[in-house]
């Protein structure tokens, strides 16, 4: 339950900053106005992590989640290349997060 709950706080925060970029290169007030509904959303999905989770737990994992988010949704929506050192830096977040996840087991 407490990954799911992280990974849908994760995917409202990546949500809510691709919104936030859309509404400031077009203007469109849709964008401003769910970017801020997924944004209240996402902080009250992260207080409910912290019942499972320490703060530190939860806010080192879903911060390393919303970087790697904001990679693939660049990579995958807006075709941005990465470089070899990025890639690198994709594939130490991906340990981190399994390391978090794992707690250490």
């Amino acid at each position: 339950m407490s990954i799911f709950l992280a990974l849908v706080t994760i995917a409202l925060y990546v949500s809510c900053d691709s919104l936030a970029s859309d509404w400031g290169k077009t203007g469109r007030t849709l964008s401003i106005v769910v970017g801020t509904i997924s944004a209240l959303i996402g902080y009250l999905a992260f207080a409910w992590l912290n019942k499972y989770w320490s703060l530190a737990q939860a806010g080192a994992f879903v911060n390393v989640g919303i970087a790697l988010g904001a990679v693939a949704v660049g990579y995958f929506f807006f075709k941005e290349e990465l470089t070899t050192i990025q890639w690198w830096g994709v594939a130490l977040g991906l340990v981190s997060i399994f390391m978090l996840a794992s707690g250490g087991k």
